[in-house]
């Protein structure tokens, strides 16, 4: 039985993603991108692919919303405080794609605002560091429980291994 278990360890560590960088801030995580189905006869390079799913993932989060963000009662659902303008390319047009993206809620009783901006970026092949910072005017929400909420559901993400988390 000892050995069963230690062989199915050694098999799963020998298939993990290997990152030897750098260990992730509090409020990053590193994971892997498995190819799109969709996207895998695709001529752009596998750096150029993380990045464009990367950004992908990050917006379906936005748009559905389908998990706890972490917010406390009384405030809406993240938006795009700026539209389009929320979603900034990061480097050259032709570099693989670094985005950052600008949420905010709001407290309507209160006019008090959470704000998050995502950072995404390909590190090498299939990797992509993504970044989370909450930062709020109302001294009672937990910014490190929204940011951990977010980064939770980015991670359970369809096609995503995680491979190195800050916290």
């Amino acid at each position: 039985m000892k050995k069963a278990l230690l062989s199915t360890a050694l098999l799963l560590s020998a298939c993990a993603p290997t990152y030897t960088g750098p260990k992730p801030a509090p409020n990053e995580v590193i994971v892997e991108i498995s190819p799109n189905a969709a996207l895998s006869n695709s001529t752009l390079a596998p750096e150029q692919m993380t990045g464009i799913r990367g950004f992908s993932l990050i917006s379906v989060l936005m748009i559905f919303q389908s998990f706890d963000t972490g917010l406390p009662a009384g405030y809406e659902r993240f938006s795009f405080p700026d539209g389009a303008d929320s979603m900034t390319r990061i480097g050259e047009k032709d570099a693989p794609m670094h985005m950052r993206a600008h949420w905010r809620s709001v407290n309507a009783a209160t006019g008090h605002t959470v704000e998050v901006l995502w950072d995404s970026q390909p590190i090498g092949g299939k990797l992509l560091k993504v970044r989370v910072t909450a930062t709020t005017t109302d001294g009672n929400v937990n910014t490190g429980r929204i940011e951990d909420s977010l980064l939770r559901a980015f991670v359970n993400s369809k096609d995503l291994t995680l491979v190195a988390r800050g916290r």
